[in-house]
């Protein structure tokens, strides 16, 4: 029997059954960890981070990948964000390539565009893009195109290719499930010998 919970790409966090496969606000379950107020601790990352350290998170501000913590030993909302997208796609991308999909989707949108909104609208195309088959670029389309344009309606900027690094990430993101899928595979193989 297929699981039917969801795990919001870069966390540990599970939106189940029914209403993690039709949800579509993803941003109001994330509103607890992102809209936060004074900010959120390495340790309370890590918590809800997918197999995240302290380590990582200091090594990518240390690379300049993440900004230091803003507010004191606090990370905004924005730089949560931004650790949950470089947390869901390291698997197969360099950190440099991530970084560029962060900039350009910046970039495109004339910065009207914020990392905890890119966040949103790549974790609501993953929902939209769970029936499909991974690599399935044609369904990815049809299944989340339109919300991808939906959600930058009120946004300046070329659309066009603001939902191209979206699409990118949504690529990169099947790529992860598929190795964690021959992970696991060659893990059980091993243990067979």
């Amino acid at each position: 029997m297929e699981d039917n919970k969801f795990t919001i790409p870069g966390t540990n966090i599970k939106i189940g059954g029914l209403i993690g496969s039709i949800f579509t606000g993803v941003g109001t379950i994330l509103s607890p960890f992102l809209g936060f107020g004074s900010g959120l601790l390495l340790s309370q990352i890590t918590h809800i981070a997918d197999n995240l350290t302290r380590e990582t998170i200091q090594n990518w501000v240390k690379r300049n990948y993440v900004d230091p913590p803003r507010k004191g030993r606090f990370y905004d909302e924005n730089q949560v964000a931004r650790i949950l997208i470089f947390n869901s796609l390291r698997r197969v991308l360099e950190l440099d390539d991530i970084k560029l999909l962060l900039d350009c989707a910046s970039s495109f949108s004339k910065g009207s565009l914020t990392e905890k909104e890119l966040l949103v609208i790549f974790n609501d195309s993953v929902i939209k893009t769970k029936g499909a088959k991974p690599g399935d670029l044609e369904a990815y389309e049809r299944a989340a195109g339109e919300e991808i344009i939906r959600s930058l309606e009120k946004k300046e900027g070329d659309k066009a290719k603001i939902k191209e690094v979206v699409f990118i990430m949504l690529t990169a993101y099947q790529s992860c499930i598929l190795k964690q899928k021959a992970d696991d595979m060659i893990f059980k193989l091993k243990t067979v010998l």
